[in-house]
C-alpha cells in the first residue's frame, strides 16, 4: 500500500501557510510529469476552504517547499533546463513556471485565444457582463518573449481561475536556466470572466 501523499512535513509545511491537511480535497501528483523540474515529488493541492492552489515539492530527502509562494531558490533547485536557445522553449517554460509558480489553472490571453470562434469565447464570459468582444481586446498579444546567452523574460498576459486578466512578467538566467522574478498586474478584476476551462 502506498504512503499517503501529505506527510507529516508537508502537514507541517500546510500548517505554516495557515492550510489545514485535512481541508485538501483535491490532489494530483505530477512527480516525474514535468520534465522542466526534477524533484522527488511534486504535488498539487488544492484547499477547498479558500479554492487556492498549493505546488508543493520535495528534493531528494530535504524538507517540503512551497512553489508557488513563490519559491525562486526552490524551483531553481529542481530546475532542470540546460539553456534556452528559441522562443517555442520559453514558451512551454512560460507554462510550466506560471504553474509552479503562480496557479495551474489559467489560459493564456494571446492572439490564439483572442481569435478563436464567438461560439468558445462566450463560454468565458458565461453569467458575466464582459462581452466577447472585450475578452478579444485583451487577448491581442502573443507573448513578448527575449532569450539572449545570459538571460531570457517573457511579458505576457493570462486569465485566471477567478476570471482575472494578469500581466505577468517572468525572468532568469540562462545556460543554465534560472528564474529570478515573477512579477504580475491586474488587468482586469477577479469575475469580470469566468474561468471555463476544466483543469
Amino acid at each position: 500500500m502506498a504512503a499517503h501523499p501529505i506527510d507529516s512535513l508537508l502537514a507541517e509545511l500546510l500548517a505554516s501557510k495557515g492550510v489545514d491537511a485535512s481541508a485538501i480535497t483535491w490532489m494530483r501528483d505530477w512527480t516525474g510529469k514535468i520534465p522542466e523540474i526534477h524533484s522527488q515529488k511534486l504535488l498539487w493541492l488544492v484547499d477547498s476552504r479558500s479554492g487556492r492552489s498549493f505546488i508543493a515539492a520535495k528534493f531528494r530527502e530535504e524538507n517540503w517547499f512551497q512553489l508557488n509562494s513563490p519559491d525562486y531558490a526552490a524551483t531553481n533547485h529542481g530546475l532542470n533546463v540546460p539553456a534556452l536557445t528559441e522562443q517555442a522553449g520559453v514558451l512551454r517554460l512560460v507554462r510550466v513556471l506560471t504553474a509552479l509558480l503562480y496557479d495551474p489553472r489559467f489560459v493564456l490571453c494571446d492572439k490564439r485565444l483572442g481569435s478563436r470562434s464567438e461560439a468558445i469565447l462566450s463560454t468565458y464570459i458565461a453569467g458575466r457582463s464582459a462581452t466577447t468582444a472585450q475578452l478579444r481586446a485583451l487577448c491581442q498579444d502573443d507573448p513578448l518573449i527575449r532569450v539572449d546567452g545570459r538571460s531570457w523574460s517573457a511579458d505576457f498576459r493570462i486569465m485566471d481561475y477567478t476570471g482575472a486578466i494578469r500581466q505577468l512578467k517572468l525572468a532568469g538566467g540562462n545556460n543554465p536556466v534560472t528564474v529570478d522574478a515573477l512579477n504580475h498586474s491586474e488587468i482586469a478584476p477577479p469575475n469580470t470572466f469566468f474561468f471555463a476551462d476544466e483543469f
